[in-house]
C-alpha cells in the first residue's frame, strides 16, 4: 500500500527541465523548485549561477544524495514523487542584478513502502548486512517515517542577473548536504 503523504498537487509541468534563466528573481526561484519537485534534475544547471551550481546540484538532486558502494540510487530515486505544501515566493529586495527572495512551504515525499523496502533490502545486502524483515524494517521505518515528515524550507534566497536572465545563486543552506532521507539512506552502512 502506498504511504500517503502529499496534501498538495504534484508540481510535474515541467518534467523536461527548464532550460534558461528566468525574466525575473521569482521567477528564477520557483522554475528551481518546478524543476526539482518534477525530478527534473538535468535542467537544474542553467538555473544556478555558476558560482553555486555544484553546491545547489548537491542539495538538490536526489540522484547524488545516496550512498553508490553496491547500489544504485536510481530504483528508489524514480519511486518518489516529490510536492510542495503552502509553497510561497516573494521577491523581498532587488536592485539592478542582485535580489533576495523568500521562500516558504514544506517539501513531501511520497513513495511506496515495498520500493523503499525493497531498496533498503538491496542496500543492506550490497554492505554485507542481514536482509531478514525485522533487519530491513528497522531500517524502512525511519526512512518512510522521515519521507513523511518533510523539509520545511522558510529563508531567503540569493538571486544574479546572468546573462540577461534571473539565476538563483545561493547554496540553499548552511552546508551542501541532503535532507534527512539521503542522511538516513546514508545511515546504511552502519545498520
Amino acid at each position: 500500500s502506498a504511504v500517503v503523504v502529499v496534501t498538495a498537487i504534484v508540481l510535474a509541468s515541467v518534467a523536461a527541465g527548464p532550460t534558461r534563466a528566468a525574466d525575473t528573481p521569482a521567477g528564477a526561484v520557483d522554475a528551481l523548485l518546478d524543476a526539482h519537485l518534477a525530478k527534473a534534475w538535468d535542467g537544474l544547471e542553467p538555473l544556478v549561477c555558476e558560482a553555486q551550481r555544484d553546491a545547489v546540484l548537491s542539495r538538490l538532486d536526489l540522484r547524488r544524495a545516496y550512498p553508490s558502494d553496491g547500489v544504485g540510487a536510481r530504483p528508489l530515486v524514480d519511486a518518489l514523487t516529490l510536492a510542495m505544501d503552502g509553497r510561497s515566493v516573494a521577491v523581498r529586495s532587488e536592485a539592478t542584478d542582485t535580489a533576495s527572495v523568500e521562500v516558504g512551504g514544506t517539501v513531501r515525499i511520497t513513495v511506496d513502502e515495498a520500493d523503499v523496502r525493497s531498496w533498503v533490502r538491496e542496500a543492506l545486502a550490497a554492505a554485507g548486512q542481514p536482509t531478514d524483515e525485522a533487519t530491513v524494517g528497522r531500517i524502512a521505518g525511519p526512512l518512510l517515517t522521515s519521507l513523511a515528515a518533510g523539509q520545511t524550507l522558510d529563508g531567503m534566497v540569493d538571486v544574479v542577473r546572468e546573462d540577461g536572465g534571473w539565476v538563483v545563486c545561493d547554496d540553499l543552506g548552511p552546508d551542501a548536504t541532503p535532507g534527512p532521507l539521503a542522511a538516513r539512506a546514508a545511515a546504511l552502512g552502519a545498520a
